[in-house]
């Protein structure tokens, strides 16, 4: 009868030791990314890695305030990323403890050691974002997020709600705050954005005051391998653009590990959030420009007649060259920009220079922060799109809605620049010359002949019952093919009664 118990005790006690064997994984940029988080409570960073094990598929596994001591001697044998399978069932197991995971990074005399916390998985896929974490997850549809619902997938202990959205550049980051009930008066809150990750997180409780809050804990991402976030947002960006465009992936100017943001491992994804549109439209904005397709600092730096050095200044660029398709740049010292609208100057066929008076969009600062009730068909109308239009300069897909606390572009004019008599002097970014001239400096007699389109002042138009494209091209004696160019339309599109059309 001992005899065969000894056996069985024998084989758990290996089975236990087996279970409880640390693993010592090696930090390796090509399969892993290393998140670095400000903290306002200390000044050691947080620290995450984040492991791509699938087309928009992460796991992460957080260290959280991370030491800085190293040690001589290393406890175990090291661990590879191409011998370690990381999947749920992984993720599972080092948050019920089974697994202990230490992240290792090494030099050529000493180790740093650092034992994972805990780790969560995101995924996104048909349009659906997916978390879990030791105590809870959630699922989210990225075309219908809804707010004030509990997104709770069943057998959470913990409840989530979604609180709104931030745009980054031409990605959205999605505020979700994780609570033990709907009433709770405190919870964790995060900021994901699903083709990165989680790029900040807070503990928040409520005081007794009406919606105030107390925030702690509060942490935000710096770093990605030592890429500054808004680089790293930039390259994401570019990615993106580039397949829009070109239908193929960008040049890889920064390498930022497992995720690999530039050229994607299991081919060319399309990052979530982006709508299959181009939502880089040019800003109204006095000292803003909108970054477009092929533009650089050095070429900007020129066409407004300032510094690369300026720019980066003025931008928080930290000498950095890597702007972003859709990218909002400061091309004046931001204190010396009027960001007030005082109207919309327009220019009649005879040449008399009107204000528009008439239309909610004269009020428009260029922007729009969603209120309750209101819809993309709704705001379409109030600033004069069509809701397609309205849509496509938002990068919002078909079906996607808008939440409150949402901020929407109201405009979209293609607004070329003029030129000046000025040899050599590139015109100042939110003035117009009196009288546009040839590049020799001689008065230009294509102006007065109504012959050449692109030196006008830009007009506005409001769409009548009975006006097409064509009537409107003939009205203010300019084609067809520039009012499509200014206004981002195709010749298919369709025009409806007070909509704003830009002529020139």
């Amino acid at each position: 009868m001992l005899r065969n118990i000894f056996p069985l005790i024998f084989s758990l006690c290996v089975a236990t030791s087996l279970a409880a064997q640390p693993i010592y994984l090696k930090m390796d940029v090509s399969c892993m990314d290393r998140f670095e988080y400000n903290s306002s409570n200390s000044t050691n960073p947080y620290v995450s890695y984040s492991f791509k094990i699938g087309s928009m598929q992460f796991a992460s596994f957080d260290v959280g305030l991370e030491s800085s001591n190293w040690v001589k001697d290393l406890p175990g044998k090291v661990t590879y990323c191409n011998t370690l399978k990381i999947d749920k069932d992984f993720v599972n197991k080092v948050n019920d403890g089974t697994t202990r995971l230490y992240i290792v990074r090494e030099t050529p005399s000493s180790y740093h050691i650092a034992d994972v916390d805990k780790a969560s998985l995101l995924e996104t896929k048909g349009g659906n974002m997916e978390f879990s974490t030791a105590d809870g997850a959630f699922s989210l549809n990225l075309n219908s997020p809804l707010s004030g619902v509990n997104l709770a997938l069943p057998g959470s202990k913990t409840a989530f709600y979604l609180d709104g959205i931030i745009n980054y550049q031409c990605l959205k980051g999605y505020i979700l705050q994780k609570k033990e009930s709907s009433d709770s008066r405190s919870f964790k809150e995060y900021v994901i954005i699903p083709d990165i990750g989680i790029v900040e997180r807070a503990s928040v409780a409520k005081t007794g005051f009406v919606n105030d809050l107390l925030r702690d804990n509060e942490f935000k991402l710096t770093k990605v391998d030592e890429v500054p976030f808004s680089s790293v947002v930039s390259i994401v960006c570019d990615h993106v653009q580039s397949i829009f465009y070109d239908g193929v992936a960008g040049t890889n100017p920064t390498q930022t590990g497992g995720n690999d943001v530039v050229t994607s491992k299991g081919g060319s994804d399309t990052p979530t959030g982006y709508g299959n549109t181009d939502p880089c439209a040019p800003t109204t904005e006095p000292g803003v420009h909108i970054v477009q397709k092929g533009e650089t600092l050095y070429s900007l730096s020129k066409r407004y007649g300032v510094q690369v050095d300026q720019l980066q200044n003025w931008n928080n660029l930290a000498n950095s060259n890597i702007i972003s398709i859709c990218q909002r740049l400061w091309v004046k010292l931001p204190n010396s920009t009027s960001t007030t609208n005082t109207g919309t100057q327009t220019t009649e066929k005879a040449g008399s220079t009107t204000t528009a008076s008439s239309g909610y969009w004269t009020k428009s600062e260029g922007d729009h922060q969603v209120r309750y009730g209101e819809s993309v068909a709704s705001l379409a109308k109030m600033y004069g799109f069509t809701e397609e239009r309205f849509r496509k300069m938002n990068g919002l897909s078909a079906t996607e809605n808008v939440l409150p606390g949402q901020r929407l572009r109201t405009n979209d004019c293609n607004c070329p620049t003029l030129e000046t008599s000025t040899s050599g002097t590139p015109l100042p970014y939110d003035k117009e010359t009196d009288v546009v001239t040839n590049k020799d400096g001689t008065a230009d007699s294509k102006v007065v002949n109504n012959q050449d389109v692109y030196y006008r002042p830009i007009s506005v138009h409001v769409v009548k019952g009975s006006d097409t494209v064509y009537s409107i091209a003939k009205q203010y004696n300019t084609t067809i093919e520039r009012i499509l160019e200014l206004n981002g339309m195709t010749k298919d599109d369709k025009l409806t009664t007070d909509q704003r059309i830009y002529v020139q």
